[in-house]
């Protein structure tokens, strides 16, 4: 059996970004993973255990995790997509099968943002939980000075204002959360209003998105918006689509207490996409 890698690639601007490549014996397949915002790959255990049948690739998004970068701060939100693109293009040699690619929050907004402008080589997208719209609710006056701060001072930083209690009923995976040295809380001016712009242009695009989707929403997630991303879904353009929504569910659909449906239901609609 092949070992697991893990290590840095250099982004095209220079920045560090930490990736892990887990092997299967005999993969059916492999999956890109892309974590959310202020979290990192390391966050995914219950994913990885799930597809364990699978060679995956996972990385820190610049300003997450182990890689380098300002904590939660981008010029351009498609630096984000220019991540994903770098990990791709490394893991290449070790990519079995069909590829897809899931994500989740910030990098469910991703995720569906490069299977709309950058499909090529991918055979589906999931996004569990997608940053298409919000619950959280950004005091006015803040998202105010965000906008007039995003050219006048960029870099910024803001709390980025997410509840953990929300994040899942599990109060080990919360407290895990909390005290989890590699999550940060920090959100730039500039990031700030290029999430908000790519949230709008993925939302407004959804009917270019063409390749097979599913996405996952918790019914009680106060972080990220389940009927906008249901929304989305009826837009796709998608002949194959899929949308699942979790009764009672809060944003960490994969940490939560009755995780072992939606991680077999992520299982089950790859299995059956060979």
């Amino acid at each position: 059996m092949s070992e697991n890698k893990e290590g840095f690639v250099k982004a095209k601007d220079g920045t560090e970004l930490f990736y892990k490549y887990i092997p299967a014996d005999r993969p059916g397949a492999s999956v890109f993973i892309v974590h959310g915002l202020g979290e990192h790959s390391g966050r995914y255990g219950n994913v990885i255990n799930t597809l364990k049948d699978y060679n995956l690739f996972l990385l820190d998004l610049r300003g997450h995790g182990k890689s380098t970068g300002k904590r939660g701060h981008v010029m351009s939100f498609d630096e984000y997509l220019d991540d994903v693109d770098k990990l791709r293009k490394e893991m290449q040699p070790f990519v079995k099968g069909k590829s897809f690619l899931l994500g989740h929050s910030m990098g469910g907004l991703i995720a569906l943002r490069y299977a709309i402008y950058r499909p090529e080589g991918l055979a589906g997208v999931i996004s569990s939980g997608p940053l298409l719209g919000v619950n959280v609710q950004v005091p006015k006056i803040k998202g105010m000075i965000g906008r007039f701060l995003a050219n006048l001072a960029p870099g910024l930083s803001m709390n980025n204002e997410i509840d953990t209690n929300k994040l899942s009923h599990d109060k080990a995976v919360v407290d895990a959360y909390n005290n989890d040295p590699l999550v940060h809380t920090k959100v730039s001016a500039r990031w700030y209003v290029e999430m908000t712009k790519a949230m709008e242009d993925t939302n407004a695009n959804a009917g270019k998105l063409k390749i097979p989707c599913l996405i996952m929403h918790g019914s009680e997630d106060a972080l990220t918006n389940p009927q906008v991303s249901r929304r989305f879904y009826e837009h796709a353009g998608s002949k194959d689509k899929t949308y699942i929504l979790y009764q009672g569910y809060y944003h960490e659909i994969f940490n939560e207490i009755e995780k072992q449906k939606p991680l077999s239901d992520l299982l089950e609609w790859i299995k059956k996409r060979p």
